[in-house]
């Protein structure tokens, strides 16, 4: 059959995307993209197969549905030009090159209605504009998120679609701030009141408001998958709590937020100083990608800086803190040394009473599984806490008493480590000291030559602000040499700890060795200790610490795994994975004997 039309084709496929949701929901722009797609179709006489839309789905991947039903029907059926409104639609550069070649493999041409047409020169016009296109998306973008930091400098909130749980926006479009919403602060302030007044825990906080009915926070979630019901969750009190939207911060606080360069002067010179003030945190980046953090002034909350802080503290403490679900006194791996393998989350504590016997089981069990709004857990793993405790405990135990493993790991971990470091962290904290030092009497020197008259307001404006600038990455790079440094001195603790019988051991090898003695029949080889005598020592004092562990309470085997930084990994009810600053070994858990003995 012959090619009548002017891109010689008589089969197309017709491709239409966009990015955002709102615009699939709206679904204006996918419709004006066809429109004029079917438009060209129809004047150039090409018989349309298919229409293939691919709705909020960005330009830096091919992986779409639409693309893959596209690649498809080439290959089921022949397709001479795969048509879209513009290049852009089929991605960023270079993925419209790829799908070039992927579709030629099927005789297929990619084009577009604002392309250059074909041949080398259509070709490479082609790449120069989806160059250009891609620079100038980046231009914006970095444009985009300057304007957003200083938005955010200026003492405005930057507005997303979502605003923080108990506010909503106030304000011109471009000056937005907070002011509260009483009807969701209301539920904040009842949150805060429940773990500052009747010291309740996360998990009950979030049971009682489920037991309620409270509603929810709206969000984005809600709005896609609207079928789905939802309940509070402890990630989202525990946020709420740390959260310093809700923390009403006193004038001196705001001044250190000011002199630690959060905050402008400007900005917090314009707040009341009778008035009590929350923060908001703007996270982004400047035009050069570097990070900066923003503390913007918004409206006082209503919550009590008491309860507040009683909240954190409760967190705080709640860290270590061990289970007591069911009336059992410590749950040894609760709050996060047990980890489910399926889907990495901590297993929570579940006590079941048995009415019949008046007896308590107690497991560990996955986190998943009573949560209606996730993917079932593939491993869904219970353990018998009773189990799986006691072989930790064994398993963690024949360590401690025989720690040449543990020594030996963390061995490895120090050199590990001081191979981070560039040279002696106390000479470059020094140095780093040095230079802040230097920074500030640059500092004042600016101001000095403003008030001679050597340089106006805005040209010391400038210069604070690209000295600030420094400041700051000086002060980041001496917070990380500290922590460098820090992370060393831990672990060489670590090991002295662990290999607290070094010293004796040491001078008992010493002894050990063959000594010339003089005496008055000549010179003799002697040895103090023979091999067998120091062989029974260590197994003697390696019995003498099995005793003592067995004496652990709940709390001390805790602060043990805390020490070793213990990670346990359950695969199934009768295998879990130990690990932390030892090598990683599976132990197998057995459910005939609930009382396992030590680990030899």
């Amino acid at each position: 059959m012959s090619k009548t039309n002017s891109y010689g084709s008589e089969t197309a496929i017709l491709y239409a995307r966009v990015s955002g949701r709102g615009q699939v929901e709206e679904g204006h722009s996918l419709d004006g993209q066809l429109r004029e797609l079917r438009a060209w179709a129809e004047h150039e006489g090409v018989r349309v197969l298919e229409e293939v839309k691919d709705g909020a789905f960005k330009r830096d991947t091919l992986d779409r549905p639409g693309i893959n039903r596209i690649l498809d029907i080439c290959e089921e059926r022949r397709v001479d030009v795969v048509m879209s409104w513009q290049r852009d639609r089929f991605g960023e550069y270079p993925l419209p090159d790829v799908l070039t070649g992927q579709l030629a493999r099927h005789g297929t041409m990619l084009r577009s209605l604002d392309d250059s047409g074909e041949g080398e020169a259509g070709e490479l016009h082609n790449m120069f504009n989806d160059w250009m296109a891609r620079r100038e998306r980046r231009k914006t973008a970095k444009r985009s998120r300057m304007g957003k930091l200083e938005k955010a400098r200026s003492g405005y909130v930057v507005a997303s679609h979502t605003p923080t749980y108990g506010f909503e926006y106030s304000g011109p479009r471009k000056r937005r701030t907070y002011k509260v919403r009483e009807e969701h602060m209301r539920i904040v302030r009842y949150i805060f009141r429940m773990m500052a007044v009747e010291r309740l825990g996360i998990h009950a906080v979030a049971r009682r408001l489920n037991q309620e009915g409270v509603p929810t926070p709206p969000t984005p979630t809600k709005r896609k998958n609207p079928e789905r019901g939802r309940d509070w969750s402890r990630q989202f009190i525990r946020a709420c709590i740390l959260n310093d939207a809700y923390k009403p911060h006193t004038p001196e606080e705001i001044a250190a937020l000011v002199e630690q360069g959060f905050m402008s002067p400007d900005v917090a010179a314009l707040l009341d100083p009778e008035e009590l003030y929350s923060i908001w945190w703007y996270i982004g980046k400047d035009y050069d990608g570097n990070h900066h953090r923003v503390a913007v002034p918004v409206c006082d909350a209503g919550i009590p800086r008491e309860w507040v802080n009683a909240g954190r503290k409760i967190l705080k403490a709640n860290l270590h803190r061990a289970s007591t679900a069911g009336g059992r006194e410590c749950w040894e791996l609760s709050h996060g040394f047990l980890i489910c393998a399926g889907c990495g989350r901590r297993m929570q504590t579940h006590a079941i009473r048995s009415p019949r016997h008046g007896t308590t089981h107690l497991y560990y069990r996955c986190a998943t599984i009573q949560e209606t709004t996730k993917e079932p857990c593939p491993a869904n793993v219970r353990l018998s806490a009773k189990h799986v405790e006691a072989a930790v405990w064994n398993f963690i135990a024949g360590l401690s008493a025989s720690p040449e493993q543990i020594v030996t790991g963390l061995d490895r971990l120090i050199e590990k480590e001081r191979s981070k470091l560039r040279g002696d962290p106390d000479e470059e904290i020094r140095a780093l000291h040095g230079r802040l030092e230097a920074l500030g009497g640059r500092r004042g020197a600016y101001q000095d030559q403003q008030a001679a008259g050597y340089m106006t307001l805005e040209e010391l404006g400038a210069k604070l602000e690209e000295l600030e600038e420094v400041t700051k990455a000086v002060e980041r790079e001496l917070e990380a040499c500290k922590n460098r440094g820090e992370r060393v001195r831990q672990l060489e603790e670590t090991q002295d700890l662990f290999a607290f019988r070094g010293a004796s051991w040491g001078w008992l090898e010493e002894t050990g060795e063959w000594t010339t003695v003089d005496t008055p029949d000549g010179e003799y080889q002697v040895r103090f200790f023979p091999d067998e005598f120091k062989t029974s020592l260590r197994e003697a004092g390696r019995e003498g610490a099995l005793r003592g562990l067995k004496q652990f309470t709940p709390e001390q085997r805790r602060q043990r795994y805390r020490e070793l930084e213990l990670r346990v990994v359950a695969h199934s009810k009768e295998e879990i994975e130990v690990n932390g600053l030892f090598d990683t070994e599976t132990v197998y858990i057995s459910a005939s004997s609930p009382t396992p003995s030590i680990r030899p």
